[in-house]
């Protein structure tokens, strides 16, 4: 068998086979003789073959065009996509950046695994008394203005130092690409809020005080209700519960006042003394209300008399608007923080329409003004305007007759309220206590003083009626306390308020009482009692003055300040 000349020749086959020769194109010579064959004259054929070569001139030229806009088409996809890829890793890295805390403990973990917890601690010591020294620095009352620009500065120092280390985060590449993401004033504005937030809420109530006094933007910040109600949170040593003790001495300008903690640490313990309001005429206390009270001044007529809201935790206090009448029968004020932060003054006064008619005013902290609300009323008992009692989003009235009345202050409502009836051989109301405590309505009325049993009774949530919550039997104070507590064979007590508080997964109620010369508290699910010691001089024991509840006003605090 023959042999093949070259040993591919078998590939160079099949490839001129597969790639036949490319023809060569017609020249203008063999294009005229074509169109003369076909009966055109030599003129008329080389204006056919111009004709050809524009028109496949200009499908070349209109091809390419085509070509390169695909290709730029294409070209700017792929960049977007790359930008959006890039955007994405960059929102990536901000969102998963470590915070102040973790920074902190990552660096001075590396520190100590280089170099030891020696060396590292000194640094931190530092670092941590300088910004402590100026934070200080900044909230001195001595020259507010100038070490106000101090914080400020060093605010401003902790944002650059923060924006710097996203944008290292960012990209170390590109050091301008955190830069260009961090500097727009929307997110340097939220940055810097939350930078003061951070410190601000941290700071004790006393310099925070300080700081509202700094710039608007500071006050406005530490005025605002979110942020006292997560200062308030995390400052829980600032919350506490219990009941003012007001008594009026005659020749004293300002009233009396014993506060009786409950709940709560020392240092949220209220002033025993409202003098700080500074009303030449003295102060004295009017209504409580979750940790506000309501005062006025206190040895004057009338036409002179100044209404206050104050907060004694912090001594802040607000001068009112005198009501818009000529005699205030009553004044209360209602508020709840969970629902608001603004409260409601609500007066009880007289009418122009007739001497049994009474008109309802109410003054909004929002507002900054008075208002009638609704038309006058008609009552023919007489009411215990001057002691209202909030509790259901509504304020409430007891009188010495059949007639109770409720005030819905959301809606502007005035409604009666079911009483127990009085025993037939009395002829009025014998109330010995009228109040809230622990999100019930309480009432106790002692027709005969000759007995030591009484029934604490509860308002139901929907009024209708009152039933009996405790059967309570306070003989067994009588073989310790005989002589302070019986006269004429009479029992002398007086009932000043009902405590309430969790002990685990239950409540705890306490029946504060207060016989000549002693403060007890006696136990309502056990009968046990307690003496609260050194709560009355010596001079008192022997006077035997008794407080009542109409002079008693609960206090609780569940926001440090307002």
């Amino acid at each position: 068998m023959e042999q093949p000349k070259f040993p591919n020749s078998l590939s160079q086959t099949t490839t001129t086979t597969n790639n036949p020769q490319r023809k060569k194109p017609p020249t203008p010579q063999e294009l005229i003789s074509h169109y003369k064959t076909q009966g055109l004259d030599q003129e008329q054929a080389s204006i056919k073959v111009i004709e050809d070569l524009q028109s496949v001139l200009f499908r070349v030229i209109a091809s390419n065009s085509k070509n390169k806009k695909d290709r730029l088409v294409g070209d700017t996809s792929k960049k977007i996509d790359v930008i959006n890829n890039r955007l994405a890793i960059v929102d990536l890295k901000l969102d998963t950046k470590p915070g102040y805390g973790e920074t902190f403990a990552l660096g001075v973990a590396s520190g100590a695994a280089l170099n030891g917890i020696g060396f590292v601690w000194p640094h931190v010591l530092k670092g941590v008394g300088q910004i402590w020294s100026a934070v200080r620095t900044a909230t001195d009352p001595s020259s507010t203005e100038q070490q106000g620009g101090h914080l400020q500065k060093f605010l401003f120092d902790v944002i650059n130092n923060r924006v710097a280390i996203v944008d290292m985060k960012v990209d170390d590449s590109k050091p301008g690409y955190g830069i260009l993401i961090m500097s727009s004033p929307k997110r340097t504005h939220v940055l810097m809020n939350d930078v003061m937030f951070n410190i601000l809420v941290r700071l004790p109530l006393k310099s925070l005080l300080q700081c509202k006094c700094v710039c608007k933007l500071w006050q406005n910040l530490i005025s605002d209700p979110v942020f006292i109600s997560n200062y308030s949170r995390q400052h829980p040593q600032y919350q506490v519960s219990g009941f003012y003790l007001e008594k009026y001495l005659l020749l004293q300008l300002h009233s009396e006042l014993l506060f009786i903690p409950w709940e709560g640490q020392d240092e949220g313990v209220p002033e025993t003394s409202l003098s700080f309001i500074g009303d030449d005429n003295g102060i004295y206390i009017k209504h409580s209300c979750n940790g506000l009270l309501l005062c006025s001044s206190f040895r004057c007529h009338d036409e002179d008399r100044e209404y206050y809201i104050c907060k004694p935790t912090t001594k802040q206090y607000l001068s009112l608007p005198k009501p818009p009448c000529e005699k205030v029968l009553g004044i209360s004020i209602a508020y709840d923080p969970n629902k608001s932060p603004h409260y409601q003054v609500i007066c009880i006064s007289e009418s122009e329409v007739s001497f049994n008619h009474r008109q309802v005013k109410i003054y909004s902290s929002a507002t900054g003004s008075w208002r009638d609300s609704g038309n006058p009323f008609i009552i023919f008992d007489e009411m215990r305007f001057n002691r209202g009692v909030y509790w259901n989003g509504a304020l409430h009235w007891v009188g010495n007759g059949d007639l109770s009345l409720r005030f819905d202050v959301q809606k502007e409502f005035m409604l009666t309220m079911p009483m127990p009836p009085i025993p037939e051989e009395h002829l009025e109301r014998k109330l010995s206590y009228f109040g809230e405590s622990g999100g019930h309505l309480y009432l106790i009325e002692i027709y005969d003083p000759r007995t030591t049993v009484f029934d604490v009774m509860e308002m139901r949530s929907d009024y209708s009626g009152w039933s009996v919550k405790y059967h309570v039997d306070i003989n067994i104070l009588k073989s310790c306390y005989y002589y302070a507590m019986v006269r004429r064979h009479r029992y002398v007590f007086s009932v000043l308020h009902i405590l309430h508080r969790q002990v685990g997964d239950g409540d705890e109620s306490v029946l504060a009482l207060q016989i000549r010369g002693a403060l007890l508290l006696y136990n309502l699910g056990d009968n046990t009692f307690m003496e609260l010691p050194d709560m009355f001089s010596s001079g008192n024991q022997n006077l035997g003055l008794l407080y009542t509840w109409e002079r008693v006003h609960p206090y609780t605090n569940p926001l440090c300040y307002i």
